[in-house]
């Protein structure tokens, strides 16, 4: 599946997952297609790693989700139970503390021979101190999962070629120092938290992908840089596309994706800022003649749109088939390919346009119905039933 315009290129049932299979349908799925491969996103499957490096010849990138789900199922049930045990403990000790007092009123109130009386103020200040203690771990144990969730959070906001907070380009190297930053927290996290063996494991697994993803960081930018250079623009003009105009257009793209009301509008206030910097340099663009325009700002979408990190698109589309596959018992080939029909040439998104369009630039000749009419032939007509003749029974009786 292409991830920027949602087209599936190839789609088949299969019992094996091995190399030469993957190898099988990717070709199949591009042949005739005038396309170029220049990256594979997945999980870190071996299959697919050996399919990028070694059949396809292009770099292999590893899913930012898989690495962010590691640490959640490593670490939050662990997490979690340590807040449900710190709030119980808690619940406890506030009763044990409301039981002293209750019981010191009442001794009170009584008449008492001779004798020591018991020490209800240790015995108070020590439930105390217990309930206290009990607060603080379960105030501890929160701030530990809201950390670590948080961390998980910041793994996503910070594996981008464009800084969101400042709108600048950023390079692999901060890249990789805010990512490594992000991991040594969660590691102190998990070591505080005397998560054991499972929670380091989990982390250790998610910091396996941390060299993955920052190549695909420094692949974008050569990537970009070989686009631009083919343009032959300006130095002024360079300077404006690449600085203004494809982080403009690549938090626009962020924005869209972009769920949380708050963090939305965060990034648009970024976004602003950068057209009133485009917005200053307005004479710099309408100086160039208006095709070059149209042309640049297309090369600056796709360039924008080569940078992918996440396979949601196709994790999304497994799903839809589970459901299809369990209301239908079974997808049969001639099934699966017409649901890939109506997802390439059907589903419309938001703005109305098909992942057809999307991917080929441009709409079919004719609405698939249309086609439909015109290359299948027509249904036959309804098989026509024979009427049976009508059997009068005479019941005779006799007298």
């Amino acid at each position: 599946m292409d991830v920027a315009a949602g087209f599936i290129i190839s789609e088949k049932s299969s019992a094996h997952r091995d190399t030469d299979t993957w190898e099988e349908h990717v070709r199949s799925g591009v042949k005739g297609l005038n396309v170029e491969l220049v990256q594979v996103v997945g999980d870190g499957a071996k299959a697919l790693n050996a399919l990028a490096k070694d059949r396809l010849k292009i770099p292999k990138i590893d899913d930012l989700w898989h690495g962010q789900s590691a640490i959640t199922r490593g670490t939050s049930a662990a997490l979690a139970s340590k807040v449900k045990a710190a709030d119980t403990k808690l619940d406890q000790a506030c009763k044990d503390w409301g039981q002293i007092v209750r019981s010191r009123k009442k001794y009170d109130q009584q008449p008492h021979g001779r004798g020591r009386p018991p020490a209800w103020a240790a015995r108070e200040v020590h439930a105390q101190q217990e309930a206290n203690a009990a607060q603080s771990a379960l105030c501890l144990a929160i701030k530990n999962l809201d950390a670590v969730q948080q961390c998980v959070r910041d793994l996503g906001l910070i594996l981008h070629p464009v800084d969101l907070k400042t709108g600048e380009m950023q390079d692999a190297t901060k890249v990789q120092s805010e990512l490594q930053k992000t991991f040594d927290r969660v590691e102190i996290i998990v070591k505080e938290a005397g998560l054991g063996e499972r929670g380091q494991a989990a982390v250790l697994k998610a910091k396996r992908l941390l060299p993955s993803w920052v190549a695909s960081v420094n692949q974008w930018h050569e990537m970009l840089k070989s686009c631009l250079s083919d343009m032959k623009l300006t130095a002024t003009v360079l300077a404006l596309v690449h600085n203004v105009l494809i982080p403009l257009l690549y938090l626009q793209r962020v924005i869209s994706q972009t769920r949380e009301t708050e963090r939305r509008k965060e990034l648009q206030k970024v976004q602003k800022k950068l057209h009133g910097v485009f917005m200053e340099s307005a004479e710099i663009w309408q100086a160039l003649p208006a095709e070059l325009r149209r042309l640049v700002l297309a090369a600056a979408q796709d360039c924008v749109d080569l940078f992918q990190r996440s396979t949601g698109c196709v994790e999304g589309r497994n799903g839809v088939l589970s459901l299809h596959q369990h209301q239908m018992r079974g997808l049969n080939p001639q099934a699966l390919t017409a649901l890939t029909v109506i997802h390439n040439f059907v589903t419309t998104r938001c703005d109305g346009s098909t992942a057809a369009l999307r991917f080929f630039g441009r709409a079919p000749d004719k609405p698939l119905f249309e086609h439909l009419c015109q290359v299948l032939p027509l249904p036959a007509r309804p098989r026509k039933r024979l009427r049976r003749p009508v059997v009068n029974l005479i019941i005779a009786s006799a007298a």
